[in-house]
């Protein structure tokens, strides 16, 4: 894919790739034709003002993969705590939404599928609904309702995703 001439962004691309990063040392700067290819076609072109070991990359990105993946189980089990927690002390859907809320930062909404609200704990500042993540609550597999989180400016976006997911 990538000779003397330059590389295609096309041709990277076709193979799945996120992106490129070229070592402008190692060829003397960044091509032209490869970064007028990779921009029209919005493909992600990175240099590298020096030459980094490759093994050097890929630690770092898989370390960066592990500790969102790590962040992400923690905030699974935390909603999953918090909601049992809800459950053993025989709440209700009231209790489990108001749970959901102090967790998350957000407002909360249950709706049923014919789009009633059916339970509702809001907070100040939260955006309005086009900013809702709107997850399906199912039963047996089946919807029987939705869940949507309307976010405020700052609340943790990962915490809002294990929200959707378990809840």
């Amino acid at each position: 894919l990538i000779t003397e001439q330059g590389a295609s962004p096309s041709a990277i691309a076709e193979l799945r790739a996120a992106g490129l990063a070229v070592e402008g040392p190692r060829l003397d700067g960044m091509p032209t034709a490869l970064a007028e290819q990779a921009a029209a076609r919005g493909f992600p072109l990175i240099e590298l003002h020096e030459v980094v070991r490759f093994v050097d990359v890929t630690r770092a990105i898989n370390s960066r993969l592990v500790a969102t993946s790590v962040r992400e189980l923690h905030f699974n089990d935390e909603v999953t705590h918090r909601l049992a927690g809800v459950l053993a002390a025989e709440g209700d859907l009231d209790a489990m939404v108001a749970a959901l809320r102090d967790l998350t930062g957000c407002s909360i909404i249950i709706r049923s599928v014919a789009g009633a609200v059916i339970a509702s704990a809001e907070v100040a500042g939260a955006r309005p609904r086009g900013y809702a993540r709107v997850a399906p609550i199912d039963s047996a597999g089946v919807t029987i309702a939705s869940l949507e989180v309307l976010p405020r400016a700052g609340v943790d976006l990962q915490m809002i995703a294990a929200a959707c997911r378990r809840a």
